[in-house]
């Protein structure tokens, strides 16, 4: 049997391209002409003027590395000749269409080539245009129309009148996804409804309850992005309304996660049924789109307790094979939908352990500064490299970003001996935020009061008369925490600068704040504590809670001991000059977001109060979470704060 490769070029070229478009076609064509088929090599070869793609020996050789078989055999070209006839006269006596093809195919080819629309026009207008080539053909007119060519006068030219009727006479015939192709191109070219439009725009419409669940998607995708005229709202509408339908039919991650990115706030009704999906399909998600549901999830700002849990569970298993923005974006989602698996955040730690040296944008690299201190994430070789990227850039960061540095840091208490260095190039900066955003700056100050960096100058600015007019007209939450901050910072310049000449808050200062706003001993974890306190020590009688300290620290319940730890009442002994053998005992309460995570220790706040409440006659005990939460019986938890009392007053 004679091969395809061993003929004459010009069947070569019409076989080649007809395989392209109609491969069965041409298939069944060379068969009945003895003809056995190879696959073709994608690269078009040599055209010549008819239109037609031809191979030169030379050029067949060089593209397939395949040598056709010597023609100076008489025995073999004798055979050759009689197959190649039959062959051919079969070819064109079944299938003349094929030329036509090859030449559809090349104009095909010469839409991508051409950059000029009256030349793709005039294509139009010496070859015929079929249905398959319409779609590829008005997205590359979209592409030409807005710099060449106002639509208006391209309605009214009678060669695009031609692709007009074409696609008019032939909508029925197209496929959704090439119907969609052509909408998409024409609702590019034009914000009205032109006839054309409106035409296609009623296939779509008779099409909706026929089509797949992806093209329904792409077809919500593109009516989202066109919204400029009634019908093509319309439109939106009803194939929102199909998709809430039929959306049990989603079995495609893609598809899927496609929905969620176009699903706006109005659609919680339909997105929350995308969610239920998404739990049934996590199992056949890959890194990225385990990635990406999570991403969405937090731009929602919506926790989906079991989806979240079965997306973290396989992000575990996986590799977390990501470029730079997914990895930060999903540190960002975790960040937002307060995702606290040490695993997970371990994984992404290693991993930007060694990304974050060569990050080469600095939105990146305080986006992960960020997320870490609002995770309380503790990662000591993540946050040194980072520390190590703002030592090499700081002459180019501006005060926003500065800011962010010194909160983050006092926040995690990652105390750097080079951040001393690095501060006086920051200060002049920062100071910008001192005139246009007040309390800002006393965040700031605040901030560098904790990490021992805050120098007299600076706490000056805050600590006087003027800048107390700052507070009034807060809400109750921000001016209270305002009000404590200034305290904070009083005790800070008291006690941990060697001398401070400056200005001082006035000693009623603290007659002015009011508790209710950050009242801590009915919630969280403090409301255990001061339950099995209250076994051994009844309050009112012999505790105290929520007692605010001269420095501003608030302390979640205090009692007076005698040296056994037995507790005293308390009115007998408070505003009293303190008698041998009796003991304050001060209790702090570290409750889950009081505690770093990863190297588990207090935040910034309660870090700087130890330091500062040991100037006062208070023993202070800090109970945290990871002790305190072990004990699950009552009598446990009592037996633990009687031990750690009478610890206290051993070590005092």
């Amino acid at each position: 049997m004679l091969t395809m490769w061993r003929q004459p070029s010009a069947i070569q070229a019409y076989a080649r391209t007809a395989y392209q478009c109609h491969r069965q076609q041409i298939s069944d064509v060379c068969k009945a002409g003895g003809l056995l088929v190879h696959p073709f090599p994608p690269e078009f070869p040599m055209v010549d003027n008819t239109g037609v793609h031809r191979y030169t020996t030379q050029a067949f050789k060089s593209k397939t590395g395949f040598r056709p078989a010597a023609h100076n055999n008489t025995a073999n070209s004798n055979v050759n000749h009689n197959s190649y006839q039959s062959g051919h006269q079969s070819y064109n006596n079944t299938n003349r269409k094929t030329k036509q093809a090859a030449a559809n195919l090349y104009l095909y080819g010469k839409f991508n080539e051409t950059d000029n629309i009256e030349l793709l026009l005039d294509q139009v207008h010496l070859r015929s245009l079929t249905v398959q080539d319409l779609p590829q053909f008005l997205s590359k007119m979209n592409n030409l129309l807005h710099h060449q060519i106002d639509l208006d006068v391209l309605l009214k030219d009678d060669r695009f009148d031609k692709v007009s009727s074409t696609l008019h006479n032939n909508v029925r015939a197209l496929s959704p996804s090439s119907l969609l192709q052509c909408l998409e191109a024409l609702f590019q070219m034009s914000n009205k409804d032109i006839y054309l439009i409106e035409s296609l725009e009623k296939q779509v419409q008779w099409l909706l309850w026929k089509m797949s669940i992806g093209s329904l998607i792409r077809t919500l995708a593109i009516h989202k992005q066109h919204q400029e005229t009634p019908l093509r709202k319309k439109l939106l509408s009803e194939t929102l309304g199909v998709i809430e339908k039929r959306w049990v039919e989603l079995s495609c991650p893609k598809d899927l996660i496609t929905l969620m990115y176009i699903l706006d706030d109005n659609s919680d009704h339909l997105f929350s049924k995308v969610e239920t999906r998404a739990f049934d399909l996590v199992e056949k998600m890959d890194v990225k789109e385990l990635y990406r549901v999570t991403y969405l999830l937090s731009r929602r700002k919506h926790r989906n307790t079991p989806l979240i849990r079965a997306l973290i569970y396989h992000l575990n298993k996986s590799c977390l094979k990501l470029s730079n923005m997914h990895l930060v974006n999903l540190l960002y989602a975790c960040c937002s939908l307060k995702i606290y698996d040490n695993h997970l955040l371990n994984k992404m730690s290693n991993t930007l352990e060694k990304k974050v040296p060569h990050l080469e944008s600095n939105v990146l690299l305080f986006s992960i500064l960020t997320s870490f201190s609002k995770l309380r994430w503790h990662h000591t070789p993540v946050l040194d490299a980072v520390f190590n990227k703002i030592f090499a850039i700081q002459d180019h960061l501006g005060p926003k970003e500065i800011s962010q540095i010194v909160i983050s840091f006092s926040h995690l208490v990652y105390d750097n001996k080079d951040m001393a260095a690095i501060l006086p190039n920051f200060m002049p900066r920062l100071h910008t935020f001192r005139e246009h955003d007040p309390m800002q700056w006393l965040e700031i100050v605040w901030c560098l009061a904790v990490l021992r960096l805050c120098d007299q100058e600076t706490a000056a600015t805050v600590l006087n008369s003027h800048f107390l007019h700052h507070l009034e007209g807060l809400d109750p939450f921000r001016k209270t925490l305002g009000q404590l901050r200034l305290l904070n910072i009083a005790a800070a310049v008291q006690h941990d600068l060697i001398s401070y000449n400056g200005p001082l808050i006035p000693h009623d200062f603290i007659d002015k704040v009011h508790l209710k706003a950050l009242s801590r001993s009915q919630h969280g974890l403090a409301v255990s504590v001061t339950t099995a306190l209250s076994n051994f020590a009844p309050l009112n009688k012999f505790v105290r809670t929520d007692v605010i300290t001269p420095y501003g620290y608030i302390l979640d319940a205090v009692l007076f001991v005698d040296k056994k730890g037995e507790p005293l009442v308390y009115d007998e002994h408070y505003g009293h000059e303190p008698k041998p053998g009796v003991n304050r005992i001060a209790f702090k309460v570290l409750d889950f977001p009081d505690m770093t995570l990863c190297t588990v220790k207090p935040t910034g706040l309660h870090t700087m109060a130890a330091r500062h409440l040991i100037h006062l006659d208070y023993i202070l005990i800090q109970v945290p979470y990871t002790e305190f939460s072990d004990r699950l019986t009552t009598v446990k938890k009592m037996q633990y704060l009687q031990r750690r009392i009478r610890s206290a007053i051993a070590s005092s």
